[in-house]
């Protein structure tokens, strides 16, 4: 076997490793498309006319949900493939890193929303932070006895 077989093997090999890691980046897009498309019936002004328990308080606050989470998926898809393509490379512990960056994003973006925490919240830094541009509360250091 020659050098520029040998080179032409090890370049294949990195494509052959860097193909299927995009997956599993590429497998939570359509999550997020339907949540944000079924986000959109659920506020859909016709819609809601025509059934109206839709407009009620649980609803909208389902609907603001899904889109929040729908548009933090799309949002953070860099993220989210960079640690799709670093799974790749690590083998399956891997996927544990990338569930558990899913697993975060979501739960700020929750805990915002039932907080009723907005982008404006952020101007009094010493209640609020942005984590990767999700308004947040900030942790509380003190323990009370």
């Amino acid at each position: 076997m020659s050098d520029g077989q040998s080179m032409k093997q090890k370049i294949f090999s990195v494509f052959q490793t860097l193909g299927p890691s995009l997956t599993m980046g590429i497998a939570v897009i359509p999550l997020g498309g339907l949540l944000l498309g079924i986000s959109s019936i659920f506020t859909n002004a016709t819609f809601v006319e025509m059934m109206p328990f839709l407009g009620t308080g649980i609803f909208a606050a389902l609907a603001q949900w899904m889109s929040n989470i729908g548009n933090l998926i799309i949002g953070n898809l860099p993220i989210i493939f960079c640690v799709s393509v670093a799974t790749s490379y690590c083998g399956k512990d891997g996927v544990a890193a990338f569930a558990a960056v899913l697993g975060f994003l979501a739960m700020h973006t929750t805990i915002g929303q039932v907080l009723g925490i907005t982008a404006e919240s952020l101007s009094d830094w010493t209640k609020y932070a942005s984590v990767l541009g999700i308004p947040t509360p900030l942790r509380r250091t003190s323990v009370t006895r």
